[in-house]
């Protein structure tokens, strides 16, 4: 439960909300080189958002929620923004 910074060799990420929302903050894309997967563990009403720094965004959204269990997305970073390059569900 709670929020979450991305680092160091991280590339996937299991969100329990069991207790509340919860925040997926993710590292710059440029220099980043990994995809990363998030997915929601726990089938309570509260969400994950995954949040990307300053002005960059996923796949033009920002920042990009989870609301069901066991689902969740694959993204990975290309010229300073991270794009979806798989949807879990």
């Amino acid at each position: 439960h709670g929020d979450f910074q991305v680092t160091g060799l991280i590339e996937s990420i299991l969100a329990d909300t069991t207790y509340g929302n919860a925040a997926v903050f993710l590292p710059l894309a440029t220099g980043w080189t990994r995809e990363l997967t998030i997915i929601k563990t726990d089938v309570g009403p509260n969400v994950v958002n995954i949040v990307p720094i300053g002005t960059e965004t996923i796949s033009g959204a920002s920042p990009l929620t989870i609301t069901t269990q066991y689902n969740g997305y694959r993204i990975r970073p290309l010229l300073g923004s991270w794009y979806i390059v798989g949807v879990i569900s």
